[in-house]
């Protein structure tokens, strides 16, 4: 999906859209702390840490979203000309994942097993989640019912997806959260006040 384009956009790439001018060119970094800055209190903060960039090409913007306790990093990115694609890496191999045929593709966090929870753009304009299994294949699972948006964020070790949907058929507001196993939503939910109109779901404990 080209930021450019005329069609809605829907879900999380519309945060990140709205701020692409800005971090076209932006290297996402991760923070690891080093062993002798556990160890010591008086390590100052250009020592405590290492810093590993994450990005996908030189004129990338990278947005990394989890890192999986097997060191499996998950996330998306936009590519030199707009376009939106989900991708994993480890140990600075990347692999850009987009789901055959959709408009776009974007990856939330993975599991220790080795699957990756996301969703993508159908040609139908319906944002549906998928899980890719670990030797690439992909499970694609059915949108909420009646939703425009079901955003796939996170996944346990048993395979549970958790993420937030709207049945908003503009996809901006109304969100909630919820959480999937298999294609049974068997638990959707929303913050209980009156003046809250999202509820997004962003990981399990």
């Amino acid at each position: 999906m080209n930021p450019n384009d005329s069609r809605p956009i829907k879900g999380r790439s519309l945060r990140l859209a709205k701020s692409l001018p800005l971090c076209l060119f932006t290297v996402a970094l991760l923070a690891s702390r080093s062993p002798a800055a556990e160890n010591s209190h008086s390590a100052t903060a250009s020592n405590a840490y290492t810093f590993t960039p994450i990005s996908l090409c030189a004129s990338c913007s990278t947005l990394p979203i989890g890192v999986a306790a097997n060191g499996l990093i998950s996330g998306l990115y936009f590519d030199a000309i707009g376009n939106l694609h989900a991708f994993v890496a480890r140990n600075g191999n990347y692999l850009t994942v987009d789901v055959p045929g959709a408009l776009f593709t974007e990856a939330g966090r993975s599991n220790e097993p080795g699957q990756t929870a996301g969703d993508y753009l159908a040609a139908d304009g319906i944002d549906r989640p998928f899980v890719r299994n670990r030797d690439g294949s992909f499970s694609l699972r059915n949108g909420a019912p009646g939703a425009s948006v079901t955003i796939g964020n996170d996944i346990n070790n048993r395979g549970d997806v958790l993420g937030w949907f709207t049945t908003d058929p503009n996809g901006q507001t109304g969100f909630q959260g919820y959480v999937l196993r298999g294609n049974n939503y068997i638990l959707t939910f929303a913050y209980p006040e009156a003046d809250v109109t999202n509820t997004f779901a962003i990981g399990f404990n």
